[in-house]
């Protein structure tokens, strides 16, 4: 037998496209991502121009799995909606899809895991409500106790639902030290800067007053670095200005 035939022959059917223009019959996924305004105009751009069929996935209860901003697009346009339905797709293929099509960012997660329940990324938008100065990746750090220039701030185990939150009290006390520098440096919330301070203050040399004493006397000494290591060796220099007896900031002493 022809191989090329044999191949062609072996093609079958799986699943179906339908097409409506009956946009109320389907429904948000619960912890699904916010919509993206950008991407979502620019996809209405494309379909006022070019609308290619590029059919959505549901689950058997119209639930969107995959495609909301597409579906948005096309009912602001006034386009039909390609779609096809697999029965038993639930949230975890949502989250699947969704990261291998387009990217979440961190901000996504975060919004998913609150709209599931999970307590550490609930307790983790509190803080970050309560502490607005702190981008998610700085306050992750906060509270996961994350130091050092090769620490790792383990992006898949956020992603995956497993972030946890090793000490909320500590988080706070730390969080409000580090903002504490906010009068002296512009860039007390760059998460590189976030982790040096982390590092320091596990170091039992390290008085928190006397650094911002010192800054108080130079507070345009404060500048920008690339790596933690860069910036405890100007946080050193800052912190012994005036004093007798040197005191060596870069490695941790408990």
């Amino acid at each position: 037998m022809n191989t090329t035939m044999s191949r062609i022959e072996q093609d079958q059917q799986v699943l179906s496209v339908k097409k409506t223009m009956n946009y109320d019959q389907f429904q948000t996924m619960p912890g699904n991502r916010k919509i993206h305004e950008g991407h979502l105009s620019r996809l209405i751009r494309s379909f006022s121009k070019h609308h290619f069929i590029s059919p959505i996935i549901v689950n058997e209860n119209r639930q969107v799995i995959d495609g909301q901003h597409r579906l948005l697009a096309s009912m602001r346009t006034e386009k039909p909606v390609y779609y096809i339905v697999i029965a038993g797709y639930n949230t975890e293929a949502m989250q699947v899809l969704n990261t291998n099509s387009t990217v979440w960012n961190k901000y996504d997660y975060l919004n998913h895991y609150c709209e599931m329940g999970v307590a550490p990324y609930l307790e983790m938008r509190e803080f970050m409500e309560e502490y607005p100065d702190f981008t998610l990746t700085s306050a992750q750090a906060i509270l996961s106790g994350v130091s050092g220039d090769t620490a790792d701030l383990k992006r898949k185990y956020f992603q995956e639902g497993n972030f946890q939150i090793k000490d909320i009290n500590l988080a706070i006390e730390n969080a409000n030290k580090i903002i504490q520098f906010k009068d002296f440096y512009s860039g007390f919330s760059r998460t590189v800067f976030v982790r040096t301070m982390l590092s320091l203050f596990k170091n039992s040399n390290y008085i928190q007053s006397e650094m911002i004493h010192k800054l108080s006397l130079a507070p345009t000494k404060l500048v920008h670095c690339t790596s933690v290591n860069q910036y405890l060796l100007l946080l050193e220099e800052i912190y012994n200005y005036r004093l007798r007896n040197k005191v060596n900031l870069r490695y941790a002493t408990t």
